[in-house]
Parts: structure tokens; C-alpha cells; sequence
């Protein structure tokens, strides 16, 4: 009989930066992923639709979606806000200048479980908003933008699942 057991991704999850591009190899942890708080979204694109006069469809295209990996950062601090361009520290304090990143980054998400697929993504666009709670305390929610270059010959693939090895 085979065997049909999952190795699963969830849980306890770790998230990069680097520098955009296929061969970026260096990631940057981003800080402590608020439980259960990372997830990778994907959307569908425009639908094309041709009709013909009395409304028959005569021609009719999905285009590609968007893809996106959001994540909450619990306490962010002055490495955080410099990682991105952001900010800097100062004396008993952070600055923060901008929360627009002004350059590309590559993403690589890495699960706790040997044998689950991550996601490695070689040009994203980063969003960041920050916030307080009572609840939270202070915190940074990260949208990161999955860029598709792959027509424009930028990328060989828009992202890719990767599998965690064990640590040798």
C-alpha cells in the first residue's frame, strides 16, 4: 500500500528579503511573523469576452491574476524599517521616513517542516503599514507584490515552491 502522508507547510513559518532578481540567493530574516498571519493569495485577472449580435460568445480569455504573500511583523524595529529603506534608529528612538519601499525585493519564505514547499519570489513590489494595539502592541503588516516578469524576459518564473531540506 502507498504511502499517502503529507508533509505540510503551515505553522512557525520564516520570512526573507533580498535583492530582486533570479539569482539572489541572500535573504534578510524580516522579524517574528505574528501566528497565523502569512498567506500567499492569488486573484483572478481580467476576463476578455467577444460577442457576436443576439450576444453569442465568440471569443473569451482569462489573463493572469495577481499573486500576493502578506504577513504581520510583531515589533518591528530600527533593523526592520533600514531593511526596507525606511528608516533609521536614533537615540532611544526610531525614524521613520517613508513607509513607500522604493526598490524591488526578492521574498523567500521558508516552513518549519523538512520536506514542505516554501515560496521564493524573485521581484515583488513591498508595502508597508504599521500600527498599535492594545492586542498587538506595536506592529508592521508587509504586502509583497508578486511581480510577473517572466514575458518580459526580466524572470525565468513569476514564483516557485521550494522544498525545506534538513539541515545538513
Amino acid at each position: 500500500m502507498a504511502n499517502n502522508s503529507q508533509v505540510i507547510a503551515w505553522s512557525e513559518c520564516q520570512i526573507g528579503v533580498g535583492a530582486a532578481g533570479d539569482s539572489n540567493t541572500s535573504f534578510t530574516n524580516i522579524g517574528v511573523i505574528k501566528d497565523q498571519s502569512a498567506e500567499l493569495t492569488t486573484a483572478d485577472g481580467n476576463t476578455l469576452e467577444m460577442k457576436s449580435t443576439g450576444g453569442h460568445t465568440v471569443a473569451y480569455e482569462q489573463q493572469e491574476g495577481t499573486a500576493s504573500l502578506t504577513c504581520r511583523v510583531i515589533e518591528p524595529g530600527a533593523d526592520f524599517f533600514e531593511l526596507f529603506g525606511c528608516g533609521e534608529e536614533g537615540t532611544d528612538e526610531i525614524k521613520i521616513k517613508s513607509l513607500v519601499v522604493g526598490e524591488e525585493k526578492s521574498v523567500k519564505l521558508t516552513p518549519k517542516n523538512v520536506g514542505a514547499y516554501g515560496i521564493q519570489a524573485p521581484f515583488c513590489s513591498v508595502s508597508i503599514k504599521t500600527g498599535w494595539s492594545e492586542v498587538d502592541g506595536n506592529y508592521a503588516d508587509v504586502t509583497f507584490g508578486i511581480l510577473n516578469k517572466v514575458s518580459g524576459g526580466e524572470a525565468t518564473c513569476w514564483y516557485k515552491m521550494v522544498k525545506k531540506k534538513a539541515a545538513s
